[in-house]
Formats: C-alpha cells, sequence, structure tokens
C-alpha cells in the first residue's frame, strides 16, 4: 500500500489555534499553508494499518507535510492536478467532520460508517477536533483497489445516508476532497495558549483484518466537474526527451492556460523557458520547441479539466422508423390476439402511440362487422379532452363510430352535460343510487330528462364502436341496469393514469376521538391511546383492533350520514338548495375506519400516516380500476387492456393491475432537432417567492428574495422572447405569458417544429410524494421517509455534456413517483415540439436531467439580451469607462468588475481578425485602447464620437507580452485587409474560371483566401465624428 505526502521547504502546513476572550479562535493569516507554492513529494510504503497509523503519528509532528491524494508525477515543483495521475489504491480515507454524536471516537464513526462495525481500521483526530464542535476524523480502512472519482461517490452516498438518518442535510462526510493534488492535513495545530486535546492523534481500532465488502457500484460515466489547475498556479515542466511534445511541452501549455486563462503564447513561452532553463534543456530541443512551436499551438489550447463519475442516463434509442415499426408489430400482436391481459407500451411522446392504437382497432372493429360474429367495442381512457375530437374524426377514418363521453359537470357546445351536477357533487357518498335520486324513478323523472345530453351520451355507449373517456372514469362502476350497459371488448389506456386512483384525505385525531358521536366510544378511546403511543400494526392488535371491528365503527359512523330529501322532479336550483344543507365533512371518520380496516387485513399502514405532533392523520389510499370488466374470481382483467404512456414507471403500474408484457421504445430525436441545457436552480420558490398565497402558506416575507424572483421572472421573458414558453401555472398570475403549464399539455401539437423553453422542476416537498406513493401501494410493504429533503446524486445528461446534482428518493416506489411529476412533466411539456419527428430548439431551464439528448450546455446569463449584444458586438475596449459606456452589460458594475468581464481579450482578437488601435473621443484628451473587427468602425461611432485615431503606443505599465502578440495580431489583421482589397479591386478568376481558395501563409499567421471573395472592408474615416 503507498501513501504520498507533499513537503513545503517555505511554509508549515498546519493550522493556527489561539486562546481568546471568548474561547479558542482560529487564525488564518498566520496559517502558512495558504502561500505554499512549491514542494517535494514523497512516496511511503505500509504492509498494513498499523503501519498507516505509524505514518499518521509521525506526520502529525512534522509541521510542513501532509498528504496528497493521487500519485504525483514529479519528485518537486508545484501542486497542480496535471501533475498528478488517479491512481486505484487499497486505502480509503474518509473525512469525518463535525458530526454532533454522544459517545466516543469510535462510535461516532461506526454511526456514521455502520459497515465499520467490527472491522479494523485507523482513525486520526483532525487538525481542528477539541477546537470546533462535534467528532472531527480521518478514518482509514481497506477498500477493494478503486481510484479517487469512485471514493467520491461513495463518500457522497455515505453522506447523504447519514443526512436522512439524522434528519438534515449537511457535509458530515467531506466528499470534495477526492481529486488529485488534494491536501489531508496531519500535522498537529500550532497552539498558542492551548493545551492539545489530543496528544496522541492517530489509533488502530481492533477488528477483522482485509478489504471491507462494499456494495457495487453500477456501471457509471466520466464527466468534467471543474478546472484541473488553480488559476493563478504555476505548472510544473516534465521533461521527457522520448517523448517531447505528448509528454513534456504539450502538458505544460495545458497546465499554463489553464491557470492563466487570459494569457498570450508569449507568456506562455516565457514561462516555459524558465522551465527549460530549471532543467537545463538542450539548446536543440528548445530550439525545436520554442516560441514559434508554442506560437502555432497556444491559442488552440483550451483548459484542462478534472473529472469525476456521475450515473449515467442509460437509454437504448432507435431511430423513428425502426420505433414506428416496432409499436405498430406490436400493438397489432396485442390487438389480433384479442386475450384477456394486461399489456403495457412505453414509449416517445409524439411517436403516434394513439393513433397507430386506432389504425389497429379499426381493421379489428371491420374484420368483425364482416364476418357478422359480434360486436367490438372499445373504450379509450385519455387524460383529458384536449385531442378528443382529433381522435373520434381518426377513428372515423378507420370505420369506427365514436364519441367522446363527458362528466357531468362538463359543457358540450355551451350546454351543460347535467344541469344538477352541482347538486349531485355536494352528496357524493350520501345518496346510494344517483339516477335514480335526480334522473327519475318508476314514480317521476327529470324535468330535464328530454334533451338531456347526458343522457344521450349514455344511449351511445350501447352502439357506438369507441367511447373516448377520461382517466377519471377508470374508478367509476359500470351500470348493471340490464340490457342497457355498455361492456367494452378492449381496453385502451393513454398516458400516465395513477393519478386519478389516488385519494387522500386528513382527520384530527380529536375529532376523530370524539366520544359523544355514537355509542362506540371506548374504541374510540383505545385509538386515542394508540395513535398517542405510536401507530402500528403489533399496537393496534394488542388493543383489539379486528377488522370486524373496523366494519362496525365504519356501520356506526355510516348511520350518522344526513338523510337526504331530494327528489328527481326537483328543479336544478331547488336540487342544489336542498343538497347544501348537508354536512359534508360527516365521512371522513367512516373513511377513516375504512381505511384501518384496510390496513389491518394487508398488514401494510401506508394508508395512514400520523403527523408529527400526533393531531391529525393523513389518509392515502388508491380507488379500485371498476371501469374494466373484471374477473373477480382470478383478479385479472376479462379483456384486452393496453396501456399507452411516454411517462410511467412499472411499479405503478403493478401495484394496480397485473402486467403480462412491458414493451420499451426510446427514440432517437431528430437529427436537426437541438437540445439546450441551462443549469440553474427553476425551482417554484425561485420564480414565485412571495406572490399570491405563498405569502401566508410559506411565509415568504423576505424582501430581497421576492425581489430577486421578479427579476428572475423580468429577466425569463426577456431571454424566452419570441418562443413558446412552458412552466408552473401560477406565473400567468405574474404577467409572464406561459404557452401552457405543466399537466395539462398531454396530446398537443400546437407547438411541433416550434422553439420551446421549458422553464421549472415541479418537484413537491418528500412528504408529499411518499403520501402519493403510499396511496399507490397501500398494501405493500412501509414506505420509507426521506425526511426533510431528498438525497442528491450526480446525474449526467444524456451526451454527457453535463452534469447535475439530481434529488432522488432512496425508496425505489417513491422514487418512480417522484421522477413522473418532475421530469415525467417536464418531458410531456418538453414533447410539444415534437422533436423525435422534426427540427426543432428547447431549451431546458432546470438543474434536473431529462431523458433526451443534450447537444449543449448553456448559462443563464449569456441568454439575457445585454449579454447577447456584447457577445455579437463587432468591438472590444480595454477601458472600464468605455466598456460601460457603450454596453449595458457593464451597468451598475464597478471599474474592477467590468475589467473581470471583460473576457479574454487577445482570443478574441485572433477568432475575428481584429487589430488593436487607440482612438480619441470627442471634447477628450486621453487615447482609450481598442480592439476593431470587420463592422466596427460603424459600430464602435454610432455609439461613441470618435475624432481621431492611431496605432498602440506602448505605455509603462503595459504587459509587455501581451501588447506585443496583439500588435502581431493587429499585423496579421491589416494583412487579411491588403488581400480583401486586391479582391475588391479584381476578381481573381483565371481564364478557365477559377476561384482560388484554401489557406495562405502570411507574417503572423494563416489567412483564408476562400473567406475573403466577395467581402468588402469598410473605411475607418468614414465614421469618424469631425
Amino acid at each position: 500500500m503507498h501513501i504520498y505526502t507533499a513537503t513545503s521547504p517555505t511554509h508549515e502546513l498546519r493550522k493556527v489555534w489561539r486562546n481568546g476572550s471568548d474561547g479558542p479562535w482560529q487564525d488564518e493569516s498566520a496559517e502558512g499553508y495558504r502561500y505554499a507554492k512549491d514542494f517535494i513529494y514523497d512516496e511511503h510504503h505500509v504492509d498494513a494499518l498499523d503501519g498507516v497509523c505509524d505514518l499518521l503519528n509521525r506526520l502529525s509532528d512534522v509541521p510542513n507535510a501532509s498528504l496528497v491524494l493521487g500519485k504525483p508525477l514529479i519528485e518537486s515543483g508545484g501542486r497542480t492536478g496535471i501533475d498528478f495521475v488517479d491512481v486505484a489504491t487499497t486505502l480509503f480515507l474518509a473525512d469525518l467532520d463535525s458530526l454532533e454524536f454522544d459517545g466516543t471516537a469510535e462510535e461516532a464513526i461506526c454511526y456514521a460508517f455502520p459497515f465499520l462495525r467490527g472491522r479494523k481500521y485507523v482513525y486520526a483526530y483532525s487538525p481542528s477536533s477539541g477546537f470546533k464542535p462535534g467528532h472531527r476524523l480521518r478514518v482509514v480502512f481497506e477498500v477493494e483497489p478503486m481510484d479517487l472519482t469512485v471514493m467520491q461517490i461513495y463518500a457522497e452516498q455515505w453522506n447523504a445516508d447519514l443526512c436522512r438518518r439524522l434528519g438534515f442535510n449537511r457535509n458530515f462526510i467531506d466528499h470534495g476532497i477526492y481529486k488529485a493534488a488534494g491536501f489531508v492535513f496531519t500535522s498537529r495545530p500550532k497552539l498558542k495558549g492551548l493545551d492539545d486535546p489530543h496528544p496522541v492523534r492517530a489509533f488502530v481500532a481492533d477488528g477483522i483484518d482485509g478489504p471491507v465488502a462494499l456494495p457495487q457500484m453500477p456501471n457509471m460515466v466520466e464527466v468534467d466537474a471543474g478546472s484541473m489547475v488553480s488559476v493563478g498556479t504555476m505548472p510544473t515542466l516534465r521533461w521527457d526527451p522520448n517523448n517531447r511534445h505528448s509528454n513534456s511541452v504539450f502538458p505544460f501549455m495545458v497546465g499554463f492556460k489553464t491557470a492563466f486563462p487570459d494569457s498570450t503564447y508569449l507568456e506562455c513561452w516565457t514561462a516555459l523557458k524558465a522551465e527549460y532553463d530549471r532543467l537545463c534543456v538542450s539548446v536543440k530541443d528548445q530550439s525545436e520547441f520554442g516560441e514559434k512551436y508554442v506560437q502555432a499551438r497556444y491559442q488552440k489550447i483550451t483548459g484542462a479539466k478534472r473529472k469525476r463519475k456521475a450515473f449515467p442516463t442509460i437509454r437504448n434509442e432507435l431511430p423513428l422508423n425502426a420505433a414506428e415499426k416496432m409499436l405498430s408489430d406490436e400493438i397489432k400482436k396485442f390487438v389480433e390476439a384479442r386475450e384477456p391481459g394486461v399489456k403495457v407500451i412505453e414509449a416517445e411522446a409524439g411517436i403516434g402511440k394513439t393513433y397507430s392504437a386506432l389504425y389497429w382497432l379499426g381493421v379489428e372493429t371491420r374484420y368483425t362487422e364482416q364476418t357478422g360474429v359480434a360486436t367490438f367495442q372499445t373504450d379509450l381512457y385519455v387524460p383529458n379532452h384536449n385531442l378528443s375530437a382529433q381522435i373520434e374524426a381518426e377513428a372515423r377514418s378507420h370505420g369506427m363510430t365514436a364519441y367522446t363521453e363527458l362528466g357531468r359537470g362538463q359543457e358540450l357546445n355551451g350546454r351543460p352535460v347535467c344541469t344538477k351536477h352541482e347538486a349531485i357533487s355536494k352528496v357524493q357518498g350520501i345518496v346510494s343510487e344517483t339516477r335514480k335520486t335526480f334522473c327519475g324513478n318508476d314514480m317521476v323523472q327529470c324535468s330535464d330528462r328530454p334533451g338531456c345530453i347526458w343522457w344521450d351520451l349514455h344511449d351511445k355507449s350501447l352502439s357506438h364502436d369507441l367511447r373516448i373517456r377520461t382517466h377519471a372514469h377508470l374508478p367509476l362502476q359500470i351500470a348493471k341496469e340490464p340490457g342497457m350497459s355498455r361492456v367494452p371488448d378492449f381496453v385502451v389506456i393513454d398516458e400516465n393514469f395513477i393519478g386519478a386512483l389516488v385519494k387522500q384525505g386528513y382527520v384530527e385525531v380529536k375529532d376523530l376521538c370524539d366520544v359523544t358521536r355514537h355509542d362506540m366510544a371506548e374504541w374510540l378511546l383505545k385509538i386515542a391511546v394508540v395513535i398517542k403511543e405510536g401507530l402500528t400494526i403489533e399496537r393496534l392488535e394488542a388493543a383489539g383492533f379486528t377488522a370486524d371491528i373496523c366494519k362496525a365503527l365504519i356501520k356506526a359512523e355510516t348511520e350518522l350520514a344526513p338523510e337526504v330529501e331530494i327528489t328527481p322532479d326537483m328543479s336544478a336550483e331547488e336540487a342544489l338548495k336542498a343538497a347544501g344543507c348537508y354536512d359534508g365533512q360527516w365521512y371522513k371518520y367512516a373513511s377513516f375506519w375504512r381505511r384501518l380496516r384496510d390496513a389491518l387485513e394487508a398488514r401494510s399502514l401506508n394508508r395512514l400516516r400520523v403527523t408529527k405532533n400526533k393531531k391529525g392523520i393523513f389518509l392515502n389510499w388508491r380507488q379500485k380500476i371498476a371501469g374494466i370488466p373484471w374477473d373477480n374470481e382470478t383478479d385479472r382483467p376479462r379483456v384486452p387492456v393496453l396501456i399507452l404512456s411516454a411517462t410511467i414507471k412499472r411499479s405503478m403500474v403493478e401495484a394496480v393491475l397485473p402486467i403480462d408484457e412491458w414493451v420499451t421504445i426510446e427514440v432517437e430525436k431528430h437529427k436537426d432537432a437541438q437540445v439546450t441545457q441551462v443549469m440553474l436552480n427553476a425551482s417554484k420558490a425561485s420564480l414565485l417567492y412571495g406572490t399570491g398565497e405563498r405569502v401566508e402558506e410559506y411565509k415568504e416575507t423576505n424582501a430581497a428574495k421576492k425581489a430577486a424572483a421578479a427579476k428572475f421572472r423580468d429577466d425569463l421573458m426577456l431571454v424566452s422572447e419570441g418562443r413558446h414558453l412552458f412552466s408552473y401555472k401560477s406565473l400567468i398570475d405574474e404577467g409572464v405569458p406561459l404557452a401552457g403549464w405543466f399537466n395539462a399539455v398531454e396530446g398537443l401539437n400546437d407547438w411541433a417544429g416550434g422553439k420551446i423553453d421549458i422553464v421549472g422542476r415541479p418537484l413537491p416537498e418528500p412528504e408529499v410524494v411518499e403520501d402519493m406513493a403510499r396511496a399507490i401501494h397501500q398494501d405493500g410493504a412501509q414506505i420509507v421517509s426521506d425526511g426533510m429533503w431528498y438525497n442528491k446524486r450526480p446525474i449526467a445528461t444524456v451526451g454527457e455534456k453535463g452534469v447535475a446534482w439530481c434529488e432522488r428518493h432512496s425508496d425505489p416506489r417513491v422514487e418512480d413517483v417522484r421522477w413522473v411529476v418532475c421530469e415525467g412533466a417536464m418531458m410531456q411539456a418538453a414533447a410539444r415540439a415534437r422533436h423525435v419527428r422534426r427540427s426543432c430548439e428547447i431549451r431546458l431551464f432546470t438543474n434536473m436531467v431529462l431523458p433526451v439528448h443534450v447537444d449543449e450546455v448553456a448559462r443563464f446569463e449569456t441568454l439575457l439580451p445585454e449579454e447577447r449584444e456584447y457577445q455579437d458586438a463587432p468591438v472590444r475596449v480595454a477601458s472600464p469607462a468605455l466598456a460601460k459606456h457603450m454596453f449595458s452589460k457593464f451597468d451598475g458594475m464597478s471599474a474592477n468588475g467590468i475589467k473581470q468581464s471583460l473576457g479574454n481579450l487577445h482570443d478574441w482578437a485572433d477568432k475575428n481578425d481584429a487589430e488593436l488601435i487607440e482612438v480619441r473621443l470627442k471634447d477628450q484628451k486621453h487615447w482609450s485602447r481598442v480592439l476593431i473587427a470587420r463592422d466596427g468602425w460603424q459600430y464602435l461611432c454610432d455609439r461613441v464620437k470618435v475624432v481621431d485615431w492611431r496605432d498602440v503606443v506602448a505605455r509603462a505599465d503595459d504587459n509587455a507580452d501581451r501588447i506585443t502578440v496583439l500588435r502581431c495580431q493587429t499585423e496579421h489583421a491589416r494583412d487579411v485587409m491588403v488581400l480583401r482589397e486586391a479582391f475588391e479591386r479584381e476578381a481573381w478568376h483565371d481564364e478557365d474560371g477559377f476561384v482560388p481558395s484554401g489557406k495562405v501563409r502570411g507574417a503572423w499567421g494563416e489567412i483564408d483566401i476562400g473567406a475573403m471573395v466577395g467581402t468588402v472592408r469598410q473605411d475607418a474615416d468614414q465614421w469618424l465624428h469631425g
């Protein structure tokens, strides 16, 4: 086992603590490790953990030494990531920080790392232990060989698990240390007026020796995670005479570019020359890899990025034509078989699932009619009626008769489907037979029955081939009237339908346990005691609760239901008035006992969640699917059921229906569909803080946060101008023009091929999603709670262009629900552009990773109009005052802030063939430096009054290397202008009509001849003022 250390010959690498009037305090100004730049690197070999302990104790007395992660590639020099290699090691070093735990250090370690119980490991007190609160320890144990990127993932997961157990989020296990060249300080602190709380720093905990068995990580991908070299850190040349380019000069140039991103090739060459002299590199080598070598390559170099592991977003995509064929074949096979069962096809939005199903249903319907054996009726369940008219038309084109079944509360052509729908909604649960009470019986009939739309739709159900219903009809009972009931031969459910089955309620314990309500008061007292002690199946059974007792309590509560005095001959107004007399809350107690009865029978308390203060109980349950013909003996559907969805998860469907076959079809996006992701926090709070009901509900009264949310909304409208914006519906109330909002756009094609912006992260709190999962999995194992917030994991985007820290629930069933609510809703909105079928532009403003290939990761600031104005401008200026005058981007910024935001002027000049000049403005005596690209003179003079210009004059405070390079660039730009003017004077066609192309070498760089043909140079003088 190998351990590496870094020793500073000039500074101490330890912390400094002083005794103050308020206790110990850290004197950061006296700590030398902040200023150390050069180090000597050593390798230490240890045979076992005991050797690690001995080494740590020795290092605790060496004030200028520290552990360093990764293997150094140099014996001495600076500390940059490119001077180290991340090699696999069998020693895992974890940094436990500020864990408040009532116990010994070893007990705290075993609490944080449960897998270390009974194992041998080494622990050492950190330099802050004893002065800052909590346990602060370095922990070392053996593992199978792994590199730092894998260690980081394990540390992140351990920290997430520890946070979940403690109930709040904090970096208890520091997972930011795992990078090559990272220091782990080992020296005891320098103490001023304080006693050392840990004279011996490192110890061995006895236990089983050998590598600790850790759970296997899934296959992961590497993504960029930040700069490999800190800004301003000079790299060290590693000279390899056998590989002078790849192993020597090129890594040095990469390191220099990373450390000094605004540098020029001359600055890099000056630093490289100093390294040549230090290492006594031969004159011949220096000549071959000298200034011209650096000049030709340096501007093309990008900075080095440190890598980290991330969880991949795995997709097995098919081309659109192959996906369409697979979809058609799967549907055809299931329709033709007509065997009872459940088949789920999870396929991309926009692939044509519904219309493919209609085609094959039409084929089967026509075949049945031609044979004359029987009818073939289909029920199609959809999320909403947005596309019902189109579906009807499509069905008719395939030879089916079709109609849309509307609910009583809806309207058709401006007329209500049922005139008494409001009254009916108020007496749900009180009235057992709605039709007989409101519509008619043997004695009387509703006066609106003639011409009633609801009854007209009911009559169509007996004759039409296709009935289109919303998901809300799934839990409704099939009518039992002999000869008057539609029993479908085939059922299609389009999109995620689970939400239509979920029911939730809430009851106050003090109201539930009101002993004056009926004569079963003793059971009300017993349930109060059980809730107070903690609701469990065991306590319920010990108190005597059984399913039969619950049934008796249901009967007692139901007998308290109000007596209905509504008859069919009442008008709509009279029925509504009568319905308003009833207490709408009476049913809550019966509902609680029903949930408890079912919980005892299933031996699962997912239906019931007691609040933390034990004053209330949330009820979560799932309704049965009653709209599908069902065989009670086999507990399976009696007809084929086809489920088509782009955003549904298997665990959710399996909790409701027995799945016979599951098919997943993932589709490549169109080659001309461009997807850009802007990584930012677009939560509801970030956009809607302090608006509407949020002020009272969430106590959002911070003025600064409210102003930030308002600015975010304003910036969003600027960025999305001329595009279709989808986000939270609440933004409409704040004046944000939305094309649509989450969970209300399924199936719509209005924006196909357009430019779409998806902004948001519709992510409810864990408790909300957990309750939804409890309802869905009401009979399953107990749902695991994640506490205050979700765990976060690094997830790579599809295409691995970026990585985001995404919320993930530790219970896979809850995670499936969370994904459908959040990413599923966002993907439904994004799919409105129909990116699998046609060219479009989609921008995702979110820090969630969606299952779509991302072509580019952008920053929000670069999309703002003032930033786009600056990026597109053919001019750059070096003076903060002039920059502020010319570009709105710099409004309100200080001079130093402007200098930091100007960007790399030399790179810009090189890419745009710009020349460096000095200009004098009207009524001013001093000269300002300006970089002018093509069309730059008009742009500049339209914004400021330039009266004169000249070539650059050297100043005392100039960076000589940079000025030299910019002067060379100016000469190159003028060479380009001369050639361009030559093209203007002469066509440059030879007698065969040949137009020259390719590149020629100028004095300071290559010139693309072909790009000049037909271009025109603008003369500066025509734009000058005066």
